[in-house]
């Protein structure tokens, strides 16, 4: 059943995942502190509070993805809050090996007496930039590369060649991971090498974690894609994990009238036995009635259902309504219209 509102934001559902993710953090900061120093069942506590802390990431994306989706509730201005609060995080992480390639530079362009005034330090062995340094520099370039092909793809509506972009997203950040950890076993030196290891250690490893978290936000979106969330409308958490990638954001295409073009109907595969699988997703958009006044439209936007090595799109562009009752009637026999082939399915 549609429910009518008269605003475009999303309040959400009371829910338990802050608390518990509140509760997983505590334990492992708590677990971490007493394992490095050492107490007794520090390990475990550690364990546990990450474990406690993974599930309750899952199972959150888990409700955040199924609002976005199968309920409709991220809006053109609900959506303008997950785009927003990415571009902060991607600055403070620039900030960050900022300040870490500072200490570098500073400590390499003026040594100090304390390391014999030269750099790198005397005794400290350094890896030879021309083995696997010089064959690492141009993996993530490329990676961020593969990532803009997607964005591309989906853009331009095609499923298939988005899912394959993300593949050789995924593997040349592989890679590039697998090199890097080559790199640390060969390493002559250590964090605890002087300023040179320390910055040196500090910094090709923060990047390395970044470069693993945008993997596994890659995988996701990767997984997504395939599934058939993604569209050229919507795909907020995808543009995230690219601005992740290479710092660089592309928004999506914009609509051209909120009032009258009102959906978009796909009938794309989904998955590969013979069983139907419908997929329908619904939206809220402000309409303006010739009256003057503002009702809320919740619609269907998407339907996808997905047979067998058959594949057609229909696209059709809803014309102007008289009125915004006639539209939501209309909306709300489509909606009945999918309830009842998901039943018969």
């Amino acid at each position: 059943m549609i429910e009518s509102q008269r605003h475009s934001y999303h309040l959400v559902d009371p829910s338990p995942w802050p608390i518990s993710g509140s509760l997983g953090a505590l334990a492992t900061t708590v677990g971490g502190v007493m394992y490095m120093h050492p107490f007794q069942g520090g390990a475990t506590l550690l364990s546990l509070g990450l474990i406690f802390l993974l599930y309750t990431m899952f199972v959150w994306w888990r409700d955040v993805l199924r609002e976005s989706t199968l309920e409709g509730h991220h809006t053109k201005v609900v959506q303008l809050g997950p785009r927003y609060g990415s571009i902060p995080f991607i600055v403070s992480e620039v900030m960050f090996l900022f300040a870490l390639f500072w200490a570098s530079s500073h400590s390499s362009l003026a040594p100090t007496v304390e390391i014999g005034g030269i750099w790198p330090p005397k005794g400290i062995g350094v890896l030879d930039p021309r083995e696997i340094p010089f064959l690492n520099t141009p993996i993530p370039p490329s990676s961020g590369a593969a990532v803009t092909w997607a964005h591309h793809a989906i853009l331009a509506g095609k499923e298939k060649r988005a899912v394959y972009a993300l593949v050789a997203t995924v593997s040349l950040a592989l890679v590039s991971t697998g090199f890097q950890g080559m790199e640390y076993y060969q390493a002559p030196s250590t964090i605890s090498d002087s300023i040179y290891g320390s910055t040196f250690s500090l910094a090709t490893g923060f990047h390395g974690f970044h470069v693993i978290i945008g993997t596994l936000f890659s995988i996701i979106c990767g997984i997504r894609q395939y599934l058939g969330h993604l569209t050229k409308e919507h795909h907020v958490g995808f543009e995230a994990a690219a601005w992740d990638r290479r710092d660089y954001g592309r928004s999506c295409s914009p609509r051209n009238d909120p009032k009258f073009d009102l959906g978009l109907f796909e009938i794309v595969p989904f998955n590969r036995n013979q069983r139907c699988f419908l997929v329908s997703r619904f939206f809220s958009e402000q309409i303006e009635e010739p009256n003057g006044s503002k009702s809320s439209l919740a619609a269907t936007k998407h339907i996808g259902l997905a047979l067998r090595k058959e594949r057609s799109v229909l696209s059709w562009r809803l014309s102007q309504y008289e009125s915004g009752e006639q539209a939501t009637s209309f909306c709300r026999f489509l909606h009945g219209t999918a309830l009842l082939a998901r039943r018969n399915l």
